[in-house]
């Protein structure tokens, strides 16, 4: 292409300056830019709008099935679940401990320990 020519000739040493590029091609170049900037602006406002419209369903569909605060359900269910929390943590403390107990018995089974006597008291 004329790429390739302009910088063989470069090259080679025979213009000797560069070639101008005409403001034809300045205008194309500014005028692609422009329509991939007006293309790439127009998928971002698209985007955007069904963004919105997304969540205007949502806030709708919440705003529907939206009820009155009921202090004695809630009360209820609290107490109901922290109650639940506390069982489990009970069981889960006494389970490492029942754990604890029965590692220290293994370790005392396994243990091959035998004090030595006292070689003075020795009836040898």
């Amino acid at each position: 292409g004329s790429f390739e020519r302009s910088r063989s000739e470069d090259s080679e040493g025979r213009g000797g300056q560069r070639r101008s590029l005409s403001p034809r091609r300045f205008q194309v170049l500014y005028e692609d830019n422009d329509m991939r900037k007006r293309k790439w602006l127009d998928l971002y406002i698209q985007r955007r709008q069904e963004e919105d419209e997304e969540m205007k369903c949502v806030h709708f569909v919440s705003a529907e099935t939206r009820r009155g605060f009921d202090r004695n359900a809630f009360d209820s269910w609290y107490d109901e679940s922290v109650g639940h929390w506390h069982q489990v943590e009970q069981a889960r403390r006494e389970l490492q401990r029942a754990e604890a107990r029965r590692r220290k018995m293994q370790e005392l089974t396994e243990c091959s320990f035998i004090p030595q006597v006292d070689k003075s008291t020795s009836s040898y």
